[in-house]
C-alpha cells in the first residue's frame, strides 16, 4: 500500500508531494521525521500519518501549536480519519 501526502505552504502556495510504502509517517520539525517542516509553528515531533488496508489516520502528537485542517482546529492528541478530510474538501467548492 502506497499513500500520497500533498502538503501546501499557506504563504507561498507551493506544493510539495510525497508518497510513502511505511506506517507510520512522523512529521515535525525535527531531522528524524519523514517529513520535515520548518518552522516555528511547528513542533518537533507534530503528528504521525498511520495507514493500512483499512484506512488511513492522521494523529496529532499533543504538538504547542496544534494541527489545523481546512481552517479548524484539531484537539490534540485526537486522530481523524483522512477519508473525512478529503470528502470535505471535495464537496466545499470554496477550498482550494
Amino acid at each position: 500500500m502506497v499513500i500520497q501526502v500533498l502538503l501546501r505552504d499557506p504563504r507561498s502556495g507551493s506544493e510539495t508531494k510525497y508518497e510513502f510504502d511505511q506506517s507510520p509517517v512522523r512529521i515535525g520539525r525535527n531531522q528524524l521525521n519523514n517529513v520535515v517542516l520548518d518552522g516555528n509553528f511547528v513542533s518537533g515531533w507534530h503528528g504521525t500519518i498511520r495507514f493500512d488496508p483499512t484506512g488511513t489516520n492522521y494523529f496529532d502528537l499533543g504538538s504547542t501549536n496544534g494541527t489545523c485542517i481546512d481552517g479548524k482546529r484539531l484537539p490534540k492528541n485526537t486522530a481523524i480519519l483522512m477519508s473525512d478530510i478529503a470528502d470535505n474538501t471535495r464537496s466545499d467548492s470554496t477550498q482550494t
